[in-house]
């Protein structure tokens, strides 16, 4: 096994479990501990693991943060089959917002190969998804980024989003993320100033999808962005609480619900 592919697989067992130790690795990996104690520490030099006594953790977990890696591979499976059904949303000929978030993410990499598609967004993981993908115009919105998010988190004051040729876009579909949704069904986040760039692309779209898989419901957060009610669609998965499902469904909001086929 080379060295990066090793590497790729430390890093998928750091960003699943939050922690891993030394001596499971030496196992998992079959090489000898002095081989994983210098993975580590070239993983640490780049910033995408924190080494601790007897292994490694990601990055600000000993603050309560969650890097973006570490949630990018959180409920994987459900973020992907999400981000499919979201994906049969997409037109041609469309300008569509695609917020920051790992199931936006996932969306982006699933992105049908449609003509004349233009994709805004504050998202830089998202920006560089797309950057050379044919007939995909990608415009990025400009402001401070949060490195948590790997994001633009205020809008600048080019907002809303001009295209190259000068005229203001339509947003036909914004696709949007979340921190969570609070038990009140109150979008909610836990920063006043990504709180406030997630109100104005709920605004710019004529169409807004919430993709959220089920571990958001009942998230408790400081700042409300909107209501539940502001969004037309939510995608979310199987594990979500029945008595949400019956929520969400009396404020009027339609409710998709992809189910995890692959145990049948």
């Amino acid at each position: 096994m080379l060295a990066e592919d090793r590497r790729n697989r430390i890093l998928e067992q750091v960003y699943a479990h939050g922690s891993v130790r030394t001596s499971a690795l030496v196992e998992t990996l079959d090489v000898s501990e002095v081989t994983v104690r210098h993975d580590l520490q070239e993983l640490e030099r780049r910033g995408r693991l924190v080494r601790i006594r007897g292994g490694a953790t990601t990055p600000g977990a000993e603050l309560g943060k969650t890097t973006f890696d570490a949630r990018l591979m959180r409920n994987k499976s459900a973020k992907e089959r999400i981000a499919l059904t979201a994906s049969s949303m997409v037109r041609g000929d469309q300008t569509i917002v695609l917020d920051a978030g790992t199931t936006v993410l996932a969306l982006a990499q699933r992105l049908p190969p449609v003509s004349g598609l233009t994709v805004v967004t504050p998202a830089l993981t998202t920006a560089h998804q797309l950057l050379g993908v044919k007939n995909v115009d990608v415009v990025m919105i400009g402001g401070p980024v949060d490195p948590d998010t790997a994001s633009v988190v205020w809008p600048s004051t080019t907002w809303p989003a001009v295209h190259a040729s000068g005229t203001t876009l339509i947003v036909h579909v914004s696709f949007m993320g979340a921190h969570g949704i609070d038990p009140d069904l109150d979008i909610v986040d836990v920063s006043t100033s990504s709180a406030a760039l997630k109100q104005r692309l709920i605004e710019a779209g004529r169409r807004v999808v919430l993709l959220a898989d089920s571990s958001k419901w009942g998230a408790k957060g400081s700042v409300k962005v909107a209501p539940l009610s502001a969004v037309d669609v939510v995608i979310t998965d199987d594990g979500v609480p029945p008595h949400v499902v019956e929520d969400v469904r009396r404020a009027g909001v339609e409710l998709l619900i992809v189910e995890d086929t692959s145990a049948v």
